[in-house]
């Protein structure tokens, strides 16, 4: 979802959606590595970080945002 709002470019601190993506990508291979393969106490903390960091980073994207006017209203 946030890779999608960041791709229509319609909002102020887009960059931020960009950074939660890429947590996403290297949360989501960490998690099947640490419960499938490896199990280990650094994999879980940093599973743990990403995953808290993500919500943080969305939720300040949330208030902080404010739509960016476009020359053309196109409507979804």
């Amino acid at each position: 979802m946030s890779y999608r709002i960041y791709i229509s470019d319609g909002y102020t601190g887009s960059i931020k959606l960009l950074i939660i993506a890429y947590l996403i990508l290297f949360g989501i291979p960490l998690i099947a590595i640490n419960e499938l393969f490896y199990y280990d106490r650094i994999f879980t903390i940093l599973i743990t970080v990403t995953q808290i960091l993500r919500y943080y980073i969305f939720t300040t994207f949330l208030i902080e945002t404010k739509k960016t006017p476009s020359k053309n209203q196109q409507y979804l």
